[in-house]
């Protein structure tokens, strides 16, 4: 291997270099790795790591120490032996990856790193088989062969991918979202071969770059072929309890991977059975591995006879079935095996975030003693940041580029330098300090679109639910259906009214109708008698009132003084680059809003919604730096003390090396502590004060407030917000919320607050699978010694104080190993902040509490909720606690468990139902709505208005709130499109065949409806083509006669017919109202035969009925001025 250039790689040019003298061995570390390659030049090698986290830190940090070596991360399952779900798409992604990589490693060699348990883990055949398969622009592939082998892979069809392990099938197209790659793969077939291969965004389901060559993995690591299906049959019979399972996941009902372990024996492979003697394994402290390895068998142990009366079993009916080999397989692979050595070359330093003197004093001792010392930072800003803090502490540093860190002698601060482990190199006289050493680590976060709705839409419409058509009232809708009329084919939306009625809507007049949110079960209108005029004309006059009073409130608005701040764009861009993540679309359009916001002469009042975990408060870091870099005063609230904690931490780390100083005053303030803010406030010496609303007091005095950002609006009452607006007049006000209250959600949509909305997650979030069920101690045991396995911690709601450290023993009894801590509101402060701390800093496996976690606790490490009682809850209070999981990259679990004494109300049950329901990034828009549904509306909008809402609906009724706003400030109404009748007999639809899915179809029907330039129309065909392949003639008639009827109402006319001339009996096309000039109608004699004027209407012959779509084309061209060719005479 050529040796690598210092200024490329400057540390992985020293390890190689030291490698040929140094004797010490290798600490497990990614230096520690280096040193041992370049030593031993191993084909592959295997990095063994006590735990996840130690495994993600080497395989990150190994692209700065042998950055020309690839490098898999070989993850274990992240679901618990035994348990009823499947390991995540991501989990499985990675290990198939790594598992072909060592199978089939690159010339250049590999990298594997696993942990002891992935190491130990059982494979079965599939796993070590991997089919994987190569596809390439030109190659043969037969579309049936290609299903064959996604069904065989794991893959799931579905109408239209969305998800990862999901294909599609449209005609020629097949989509495939490997988990593996970062977008889906379109492959477009022309026969037998592969036409175009590209990548495509699942959100718009538009093609975004082609591509040559795609390698797809299967989408499961377990998958039944005949010697599995063997090995279950005879499992059936061995276990009668387990025979019901084991049908099951034979037809494909249930996921294998539970049954996996009793069906492995003692001689199943492991990854270490793959690599041979030119291969090294690198595993922890001599001794340390098999301590590991023996404590994770006797987990698994723990678990199957915790688990075997879930399967109907006795405890010890299950014998020694295992998913894990056992310890000694460890040391007996056949590769070279070396055991790190914790003080050996690559040594972890025992430095951290929570210790920063410590950090500081590690840095001192180490100039002291003549060591050079590097301090990792990943990107500029950061680095100058870190090198003033340093200055601060009286540290000599100079900064660096990563090419120039190791140069000269002292402490150098290197920009661009992106590791995680801190590390000391004795024999290079070198220490190493890392970024995250500096700076608690939070979970990475970068652009990833995800599908979210905001409730207002057809994307959740189903056969079945309610409808509002604005002509005609409420209605239920039945479907999308097909009619053939004298050979001519369409497809109507079908909506049933009252007495069975019916009318069957076209297309173009979706726009008309809506989802109807309001009551649970509307009374449908009847068509006849006047019914619905008199329900819209009672509901315009109740929306008259509530307008007028928003009137008063907007004009008082308008009436008041802003700020009118404008920070230095400067200053701006440099705290900017202090996060030190990449900004989502949502949020960088968010930010531009909130400071345009902020410099206009009127207050500010806009709402951030998004749902949990999107990045509601870099938004409020931005606005609160704008605000304070400007001298004015910022107030952040929160709506309980742990919220109000863990944001003056974030806040207080953001604004570190700025002037800007952050206090916070709550329950948790000492009666000094509270004095000494209240008095800076009122100084203004204090730029940033985090408070509840409880703690703030009428006492609290400002200087000079500027903007007051309110936190989980959803969580204050309406006193308090309306004692903050009269505490507060004309400060800008910024509210954050992941489920809006309706009442907010009226307000924004008729345009009296303003609203930003929050769509795209964070990267690598899944959805949390949840589960609704009534309270079982061996689903809580599962659940807990699920996320304990994979180092985890969890979240325990139990919301009555009274009883909960009887819950905490529960817990304690049901999971011995665990470390339980107890939280609530009653406790002392101090306590409450001790616990919490614990918590965060991870000393503890499970935090049993009540819903005082709802707010404030940003852990990485908790992926798992258990609710007791979950039936007592409200709806935003469980989207809110089920928010408080799944901010990494792992699989987060919710268990909603009910009450096992007495009845639960149809209200509770259908509020957890929506929980469970809308699991999907973003559902906080959706489940406001839902929320807004089972309240009724007499608690947003007052009782004299919840009947109307629910008469009409809260679309409906909403809109007409808007128009009156909308007339009493003089607006005047938007000009309605003009209607056009068209009856041009031709087969206009998108055909089944075409596009399979009527939610689909529907989707594509409203928005070809809404189309309005040539533009529109053009890119409504390409994404036809790009989606479901070449448009058949009845698709592109569909588009044609949605553009023809645009036309048509842009030159004035409102109908164009076919019929018959009552006195000639001939066929002919009637187009009116028109008055062309004399010249056009020269032009229509002279290049349409035939065609005449009767009054307002122009006539046009036809030969035949097929032939009215092209004259009518050509009729439009004419009158558009147009240059066209000649158009016959009929035949």
């Amino acid at each position: 291997m050529a040796s690598i250039d210092p200024h490329e790689a400057p540390l992985a040019a020293l390890v190689e270099e030291l490698a040929a003298t140094v004797e010490d061995p290798p600490a497990l570390s990614a230096a520690g790795v280096a040193l041992a390659w370049h030593r031993l030049a191993p084909r592959r090698m295997v990095v063994v790591a006590e735990g996840d986290r130690e495994a993600e830190a080497i395989a990150n940090d190994l692209r700065w120490w042998l950055p020309r070596i690839p490098v898999a991360l070989l993850p274990p399952w992240d679901t618990l032996p035994f348990e009823r779900v499947v390991p995540s798409m991501g989990t499985t992604a990675a290990r198939l990856r790594a598992l072909a990589s060592i199978v089939d490693p690159p010339d250049e060699g590999i990298v594997v790193v696993t942990t002891v348990r992935a190491a130990l883990t059982k494979l079965v055949a599939s796993a070590a088989r991997l089919e994987r398969l190569i596809v390439a622009r030109g190659d043969e592939l037969v579309r049936d062969e290609l299903i064959t082998w996604l069904e065989d892979a794991g893959y799931v069809r579905e109408p239209q991918v969305s998800a990862a392990g999901e294909y599609a099938v449209r005609g020629s197209i097949v989509d495939v979202a490997d988990p593996g790659l970062a977008s889906p793969v379109r492959i477009d077939l022309f026969g037998d071969e592969v036409d175009r291969l590209a990548f495509f965004d699942p959100t718009t389901q538009r093609s975004v770059g082609d591509l040559e060559r795609v390698e797809l993995f299967p989408a499961r690591e377990v998958r039944i072929d005949t010697d599995l299906a063997k090995q279950l049959e005879a499992l059936a019979a061995r276990v009668p309890a387990v025979a019901d399972r084991v049908e099951a996941v034979l037809a494909g009902r249930e996921p294998p991977e539970p049954l996996v372990p009793l069906v492995l024996g003692d001689v199943a492979p492991t990854v270490l059975d793959i690599v041979d003697e030119a291969d090294l394994v690198l595993v922890p402290a001599k001794g340390m591995d098999a301590v590991i390895a023996d404590r994770l068998v006797a987990e698994e142990r723990s678990i199957r006879e915790a688990l075997a009366p879930t399967w109907g079993l006795e405890a010890d009916a299950l014998g020694s079935v295992s998913l894990m080999a056992e310890p000694e397989r460890l040391r007996a692979v056949r590769a070279r095996l070396v055991s790190a050595d914790p003080a050996g070359f690559g040594a972890r330093l025992g430095v951290s975030h929570r210790d920063l003197a410590g950090v500081f004093g590690r840095i001192r001792s180490a100039r002291r003693d003549g060591v050079h010392v590097v301090v990792a930072t990943h990107g500029s800003e950061r680095a100058r940041h870190v090198a003033q803090r340093l200055g601060e502490e009286g540290i000599d540093v100079q900064l660096a580029s990563v090419a120039t860190c190791l140069e000269g002698h002292g402490v150098r601060v290197a920009a661009g330098l992106d590791l995680v482990e801190s590390v000391e190199l004795e024999p290079a006289s070198l220490v190493v300090i890392a970024d995250a050493s500096l700076v608690r680590p939070t979970a990475p976060r970068a652009s990833v679109p995800t599908r979210t709705t905001g409730g207002l839409s057809f994307d959740d419409l189903v056969e079945g639910s309610f409808v509002v058509h604005e002509a005609y009232g409420v209605a239920r809708y039945r479907g999308l259906v097909r009619q053939v009329v004298d050979g001519v084919s369409r497809e109507y939306l079908e909506l049933e009214f009252a007495s069975a009625d019916r009318i069957f809507l076209p297309f173009e007049h979706l726009a008309l109708v809506a989802p109807y949110v309001g009551s649970e079960e509307p009374r449908l209108t009847r068509l006849r008698g006047g019914d619905w005029q008199r329900q819209v004309h009672r509901a315009r006059r109740a929306a008259q009132e509530v307008a007028q009073e928003l009137v008063v409130l907007y004009q008082r608005r308008l009436a008041a003084t802003g700020s009118s701040i404008t920070p230095d764009p400067v200053l701006l861009s440099e705290f900017a680059e202090r996060f030190p993540y990449e900004l989502t679309r949502d949020q960088e359009r968010t930010i531009a809003e909130v400071l345009a916001d902020l410099a206009k002469p009127v207050p500010m009042d806009r709402l951030v919604c998004g749902d949990v975990g999107f990045g509601k408060t870099e938004i409020a870091l931005r606005a609160a730096f704008a605000v304070a870099s400007e001298g004015r005063q910022v107030l952040v609230l929160a709506p309980t003390t742990l919220l109000a904690a863990q944001h003056a931490e974030v806040f207080r780390e953001r604004f570190e090396g700025t002037p800007i100083r952050v206090g916070m005053l709550s329950r948790l303030s000492t009666a000094r502590e509270a004095a000494s803010i209240r008095a800076e406030l009122a100084s203004g010496e204090l730029d940033v004060c985090i408070a509840t609303h409880a703690a703030l007091g009428a006492s609290t005095r400002f200087a000079r407030l500027g903007l007051l950002v309110i936190d989980e609006e959803q969580r204050f009452g309406v006193r308090h917000k309306e004692q903050l607006k009269e505490a507060f007049p004309g400060v800008d006000v910024l509210v954050l919320s992941a489920t809006p209250i309706p009442r907010s959600l009226e307000l924004s949509l008729v345009g009296i607050r303003d609203l930003s909305v929050l769509r795209t997650a964070p990267v690598d979030r899944h959805p949390i699978l949840t589960h609704v069920g009534p309270f079982d101690p061996a689903v809580v045991t599962e659940a807990i010694r699920r996320e304990l396995l994979r180092e985890g911690q969890v979240f325990f709601v139990h919301n009555r104080v009274r009883d909960i450290e009887a819950s905490a023993r529960l817990v304690a009894d049901l999971v011995p190993e665990a470390r339980v801590l107890v939280a609530h509101g009653q406790l002392p402060p101090a306590a409450l902040e001790r616990t919490m701390a614990q918590f965060w800093h991870g000393e503890a496996d499970v935090l049993v509490a009540t819903t005082i976690v709802e707010n404030g606790i940003d852990l990485a490490r908790a992926n798992t909720l258990i609710v007791d009682r979950a039936e007592q809850l409200g709806l935003a209070q469980l989207h809110q606690l089920r928010g408080r999981v799944g901010r990494s990259g792992r699989q987060a679990y919710a268990y909603l468990l009910t009450s096992t004494t007495g009845g639960i109300s149809d209200i509770a049950l259908e509020r957890l139902r929506t929980v469970a329901e809308n699991t999907d990034l973003g559902a906080g828009y959706r489940i406001a709505m839902r929320d807004l549904e089972l309240r009724g509306a007499g608690t947003v909008l007052g009782m004299r208005q919840s009947g109307h809402v629910s008469e009409v609906g809260y679309e409906l009724y909403v809109r007409l709130v808007a128009e009156e706003v909308a007339r009493m400030d003089g607006v005047e109404e938007p000009t309605p499109d003009r209607e056009v009748a068209l009856d041009v007999p031709v087969s206009a639809l998108l055909a089944e065949d075409y596009v399979a899915e009527a939610e689909t179809r529907m989707d594509l029907y409203r928005r070809l409806a809404r189309a309005r330039s040539q533009a529109e129309f053009d890119q409504f065909l390409e994404e036809l083509r790009d989606r479901f392949g070449p448009p058949p003639a009845e698709a592109l008639a569909l588009v044609s006669l949605a553009k023809a009827r645009r036309r048509l109402a842009t030159l004035g006319a409102d109908h164009a017919l076919v019929r018959r001339n009552p006195r000639s009996a001939r066929l002919e096309l009637v187009v009116g109202p028109l008055q062309p000039s004399v010249a056009t109608r020269l032009r229509l004699e002279r290049r349409l035969h035939g065609v005449v004027s009767r009054g307002d209407d122009l006539a046009v012959p036809l030969a035949r009925r097929e032939d009215a779509l092209g004259r009518l084309e050509a009729l439009l061209e004419i009158l558009e001025g147009a240059p066209s060719p000649g158009v016959g005479s009929p035949q």
